[in-house]
Order: structure tokens, then C-alpha cells, then sequence
């Protein structure tokens, strides 16, 4: 099982950042792990939101990528109240997941002054272990089994 263990004295104020890669399909994440094509993927950081049921995604990076849009809107209940946003595929690639990927949906988002570009959902988390140490400003996160 890998783990990656985050310690930062900033952790209380950012919250809990990872890397991560974003491909725009199975087959663009397979050619870039066997050298076979130029990266089509893109680094980036995401937030930790374990308030939030689905993943998403800078709308900027989902254009630069060209993620394959799912027709009509998503509805998604967040802290400021009922919002329809547009729905993306992609792969999402964490090094806690080894050799594999994570097929995923997203949805778009405005965070262009967020330290982040993009959150981490329970979508993505319920195959994750994520472990939380406020005294010592760390977390942990892992992929058992995955």
C-alpha cells in the first residue's frame, strides 16, 4: 500500500493539498505511463473536500484539456445553495494508485484564485484512506486495495 504523508505548517490554513494528473482519456493516460505519445495531461493541486459528493475541476483546464463534455447540466447542492453545472470525463492519476487510474466525472468550477485547481470529492476519496494529525499540521492519504 503506498501512502502519501503531507506535513505542512500551512495545513490549518490552505487545507489538505495533492498532486495529481488529469488525462482526457484512458487511452491518453495509457500512452503517457508507457512513453508511447506527448503528455496529454496536466499537473495539478487539488483540495481534500470531504463536504463535497463529487469532484471538479478549474472550467480553464477543462477547456486547455478538451475533457469530452455529458450533455444538459449537473445539479449540485453546495454551501451556497442549489447550482447547475456543466458535467466532464476524464482520468484522474494519483501516485497512491500505483500503475492505475481512476476513470471519473467532474464538474466545472471557478478556482481561479483558490492555491488549488480543483477538489477531491467523496467520488474520489471512498477508495482513499485519509487520516488527519492537527497536532502535528499532517495528513495521510492511501489507496488500500486500489
Amino acid at each position: 500500500m503506498q501512502n502519501l504523508v503531507i506535513v505542512s505548517p500551512s495545513l490549518f490554513v490552505r487545507g489538505p493539498l495533492v498532486d495529481a494528473e488529469i488525462f482526457p482519456s484512458e487511452k491518453s493516460f495509457l500512452q503517457h505511463k508507457n512513453d508511447q505519445a506527448v503528455n496529454k495531461g496536466m499537473r495539478i493541486s487539488m483540495l481534500v473536500d470531504t463536504g463535497s459528493n463529487i469532484s471538479g475541476l478549474h472550467r480553464a483546464l477543462i477547456e486547455q484539456l478538451q475533457l469530452p463534455a455529458y450533455q444538459g447540466k449537473t445539479m449540485i447542492d453546495g454551501a451556497g445553495g442549489l447550482f447547475s453545472l456543466d458535467r466532464f470525463r476524464c482520468v484522474l492519476y494519483m501516485g497512491i494508485f500505483g500503475q492505475k487510474a481512476l476513470p471519473l466525472d467532474i464538474v466545472e468550477g471557478d478556482f481561479e484564485h483558490a492555491e488549488y485547481d480543483g477538489v477531491l470529492g467523496r467520488d474520489v476519496l471512498q477508495y482513499c484512506k485519509l487520516e488527519f494529525d492537527g497536532p502535528s499540521n499532517a495528513f495521510r492519504i492511501s489507496a488500500p486495495g486500489f
